[in-house]
C-alpha cells in the first residue's frame, strides 16, 4: 500500500523527496522456535497514530496514508499504529472491516472510526482527492 500511496504523491507532484517506506522483517525458524528480527531504525522514534484515537498531525503525510488506505481499499482497510523514525515505519496494525486481523491489534471499523475521529485532513488528503470523513458517535462508517 505504501507504494501506491507513494506512486500516487509522485502522480499529484506533493511530498517532495518524501516517501514512506516499512522496514523489512525476517522470518527465521529454529526448530520449535520462532524469531522475528527487524533491522536497526536509527534516529528519533516517533509514534504518529494509535490503533484508536490517538493522531499526531504534526507530520501530516503520515496521517494522510491511513486515510488514503481507507479510501483506495473501498472502506476495507486502513493501515494505522503508525512509528517509526522519520518516513522508516515499523509494527503497523491493520484494521480490517471483519476483523481478519484481530490477534494482531486490528480493531476492525471501531478503529477506524477512532481515526477519523482524530484526524483531520490536510493538504495531502486535500491533493490526493480523499473524501473528508465525518464521524459521529455511534455511526458506522462507510
Amino acid at each position: 500500500m505504501s507504494i501506491l500511496y507513494n506512486t500516487a504523491l509522485d502522480e499529484k507532484g506533493i511530498g517532495g523527496k518524501l516517501r514512506l517506506y516499512f522496514s523489512q522483517v525476517i522470518c527465521v525458524i529454529n526448530g520449535d522456535d520462532i524469531y522475528f528480527i527487524e533491522g536497526f531504525i536509527n534516529g528519533k522514534f516517533e509514534k504518529y497514530t494509535n490503533n484508536m484515537l490517538y493522531v499526531n498531525e504534526k507530520i501530516p503525510i503520515m496521517t494522510a496514508f491511513s486515510h488514503f488506505c481507507y479510501q483506495n481499499t473501498n472502506n476495507l482497510i486502513m493501515v494505522s499504529d503508525l512509528q517509526g523514525c522519520n518516513t522508516l515505519l515499523t509494527d503497523p496494525v491493520i484494521h480490517s472491516v471483519r476483523q481478519m486481523y484481530y490477534e494482531q491489534g486490528d480493531c476492525g471499523q471501531e478503529g477506524m472510526m477512532g481515526f477519523f475521529a482524530s484526524h483531520k485532513c490536510n493538504e495531502y488528503c486535500k491533493a490526493l482527492g480523499l473524501k473528508n470523513i465525518q464521524y459521529k458517535e455511534n455511526q458506522r462508517i462507510t
